[in-house]
């Protein structure tokens, strides 16, 4: 799950930034200010804040490990209290989890802004997210922009299928690419982006495969200009097997026993397989 939140306030304060939903915010005392967010994936976590050229805040990150809405000793993960006006900190295979980020003010009185990116997906093929074997419809929300130019996402096919993807709700312009690392190196290499969708600014991006071979692939969703949320749609159905000659389902190379279990109806009237022989055979077809 991607959050990506930009507040400006003034102690005790919150005021929406529009275009983005704000943070539950509880104001302890003047000079502090808590929020409360979740994470409903393993994600890496980027916080930043700038405040005002009079003044200097600290950031400090909790998780409420133990789940009692409070923050106890002991659950704080990382803090940033430079000298200035500037504080940044970055965590990365943050668990699922309720969460504290605390603004303290240091010295003067000043409005501040603060950002909060949480991304769930993978920057790289190794530690892209694992959505496991894909069957149905999924969707998946989350963030490209300068502080996280790529996502990754690695599936499995289990058989032949058709599938769809598709990138929305973009507010920037970013790209989508269908990957398999050939060579198992676990980089993108040229010739291992087997198609793609790179469409000019913020329109919606879209791949569309019929047949794709079972196998384990990555979606990559890449930054081109700007920053933006973005909605990952996927779908992926069994191949059907073809209803012409032309396009008939590829059993390859027909050795030993193969089983093959499928329909025909009123509106799926034929079905077509083509099959080789390595070498002269006995052939036995049988239809149960």
């Amino acid at each position: 799950m991607i959050i990506a939140v930009f507040c400006r306030m003034r102690y005790g304060q919150n005021n929406r930034e529009q275009g983005f939903e704000p943070l539950v915010c509880t104001s302890q005392e003047p000079e502090t200010l808590y929020f409360r967010f979740n994470l409903t994936a393993l994600s890496d976590l980027t916080m930043t804040l700038m405040a005002g050229a009079s003044g200097d805040a600290d950031i400090y990150l909790y998780r409420d490990s133990n789940s009692n809405g409070t923050i106890d000793k002991g659950e704080m993960l990382r803090s940033s209290i430079n000298d200035g006006n500037q504080e940044s900190l970055s965590l990365t295979g943050l668990a699922t989890g309720t969460y504290y980020a605390l603004i303290k003010q240091y010295s003067g009185t000043t409005n501040y802004t603060v950002s909060l990116t949480a991304d769930a997906a993978g920057e790289t093929l190794t530690d892209a997210r694992n959505l496991g074997t894909l069957s149905g419809n999924r969707t998946f929300k989350d963030y490209v922009g300068t502080s996280a130019l790529d996502d990754f996402y690695r599936f499995q096919l289990d058989s032949a299928s058709n599938v769809n993807f598709s990138l929305t709700n973009l507010s920037a312009d970013a790209d989508l690419y269908l990957v398999q690392d050939f060579n198992f190196n676990g980089r993108v290499e040229d010739g291992e982006a087997i198609a793609w969708s790179t469409r000019t600014d913020s329109t919606s991006e879209t791949i569309s495969l019929q047949g794709l071979a079972a196998g384990s692939y990555y979606l990559r969703v890449s930054q081109y200009e700007g920053n933006t949320n973005y909605t990952l749609n996927s779908s992926a159905v069994s191949a059907e097997p073809g209803n012409t000659i032309g396009n008939a389902a590829e059993l390859g190379v027909l050795t030993g026993q193969q089983v093959i279990r499928d329909a025909v109806s009123r509106t799926d009237t034929q079905d077509f397989f083509s099959l080789r022989l390595s070498a002269t055979s006995n052939l036995t077809l049988d239809l149960t």
